[in-house]
């Protein structure tokens, strides 16, 4: 499952990231690498981009860019629900 697939409010790990060197590289200056965990705070179904909560940060991710990274849900832990007002 690649992360433009999650869905609101699901926290899931980071698995893989299928780019290149240049997305590797604007990931890793944001702090995301595989292993890290996210949550995912907005998706919407049409289109647009993905904001995440890592290191108690929002990001905004194009999903061009989220469907390079393969991802798996994490179900141990409970998920935050999120407010608009963030």
């Amino acid at each position: 499952m690649t992360l433009d697939q999650a869905k609101s409010n699901q926290r899931v790990e980071i698995c893989q990231i299928d780019g290149g060197w240049c997305l590797r590289q604007r990931l890793n200056q944001i702090g995301l690498y595989v292993g890290a965990h996210v949550i995912i705070k907005q998706s919407s179904a049409f289109g647009g981009p993905l904001v995440i909560v890592y290191n108690n940060s929002q990001i905004a991710i194009g999903r061009g860019m989220a469907a390079h990274i393969q991802i798996k849900i994490d179900e141990t832990k409970e998920t935050q629900h999120f407010s608009n007002d963030h």
